[in-house]
C-alpha cells in the first residue's frame, strides 16, 4: 500500500503505515519544491564576517580583492561579484573560500559545588490498566509525590502474531527516595571542564575553523569559578551579502 502511494501521488515524498488491532493510520509527507529566492537571483559578493588576517584567498566566481597578509575589517568585501572584462563588466554571484586569523575572548562560568542524589528506601512500583487512551488506576492514594520522590514510567502493549498492537495494555510507574547533597568540585575538575566547553564552544562557532594558540586564565568569586580566554583561530570568515548594480568597489571599466 505503501508502495503504491508512492507511484499513484508523486507528490509526497514519504509515506508509512502503523497498524492498531483493526485501525491503520496512515502517515504522509507532502514533497516540497525548493523556490529560487529572490536572493538566489540577485547579485551577490563575499564579506568579511569579523575582524581577521588573511591566510588565504581563493575565488571561483568575481573578483577577489584581499591578498594574503592583507588584514581586513567586519563588512569588508572580500570577493566582489563583479569582473572588468575590458569592453563590459560581468556581473554574477560570487564565490569563493576566504581564509583568516582571527581572535576570540570568551568567558565561562561554573559553581564550585554540584548538587549530588542518592537513592534510599526500597522501590515501590505502582501499576495501571490501559484501554485505548483511558487509564484505569489499579492503586489507592493521592499520586502526588514529594520533591525528593523520582520517578518514571513504562508502557507495555498487548501484541499478536505479525507485530499487530492491541489497544490494551499495561502502566508501570516506578517510584523511589532520593536524598540530595551538595558536594565540593575540586580546582582540577573545574577546570578541566571549563577548558573543554571553551574550546568546544569556540571551534563550534568558527566555520571550518581551528583554535592555534590559546591562553586562559582562572579565578574565584563567591561560590563560583570562572575561566576568561583568548583564542587565536584559522576559520572561514567570508559571508555572502546582496549587491547594488553599480557598486564595484573599487574596480572601474
Amino acid at each position: 500500500m505503501k508502495n503504491s502511494l508512492l507511484e499513484e501521488l508523486p507528490q509526497l515524498q514519504w509515506a508509512g503505515i502503523n497498524t492498531y488491532g483493526c485501525t491503520a493510520e496512515i502517515s504522509v509527507r507532502e514533497r516540497s519544491v525548493p523556490e529560487i529566492s529572490e536572493q538566489e537571483k540577485g547579485i551577490t559578493g563575499i564579506a568579511a564576517s569579523r575582524d581577521g588576517y588573511i591566510l588565504s584567498c581563493t575565488v571561483t566566481k568575481g573578483t577577489g580583492l584581499v591578498e594574503v597578509g592583507n588584514t581586513v575589517t567586519e563588512g569588508q568585501m572580500l570577493i566582489s561579484p563583479y569582473t572588468n572584462c575590458g569592453l563590459c563588466i560581468r556581473a554574477e554571484r560570487a564565490e569563493g573560500e576566504v581564509i583568516a586569523q582571527t581572535n576570540r575572548i570568551l568567558k565561562a562560568v561554573l559553581p564550585m559545588e554540584t548538587l549530588r542524589t542518592e537513592e534510599i528506601g526500597r522501590t515501590k512500583h505502582k501499576i495501571s490498566l490501559l484501554l485505548r487512551k483511558k487509564r484505569i488506576f489499579l492503586w489507592k492514594d493521592s499520586g502526588i509525590s514529594g520533591t525528593t520522590c523520582g520517578r518514571m514510567y513504562e508502557e507495555y502493549y498487548m501484541t499478536l502474531p505479525g507485530g499487530f498492537f492491541l489497544p490494551v495494555g499495561i502502566w508501570v510507574e516506578t517510584l523511589w527516595n532520593r536524598n540530595f547533597s551538595l558536594e565540593q568540585r575540586s580546582v582540577e575538575v573545574l577546570e578541566e571542564g571549563l577548558r573543554d566547553y571553551a574550546r568546544t564552544r569556540v571551534q563550534e562557532d568558527t566555520v571550518a575553523g581551528t583554535i592555534l594558540r590559546e591562553n586562559v586564565t582562572f579565578s574565584q568569586e563567591d561560590a563560583l569559578y570562572i575561566l576568561e580566554g583568548k583564542y587565536l583561530c584559522s576559520e572561514m570568515i567570508g559571508r555572502v551579502i546582496t549587491e547594488e548594480i553599480g557598486e564595484l568597489h573599487g574596480k572601474t571599466d
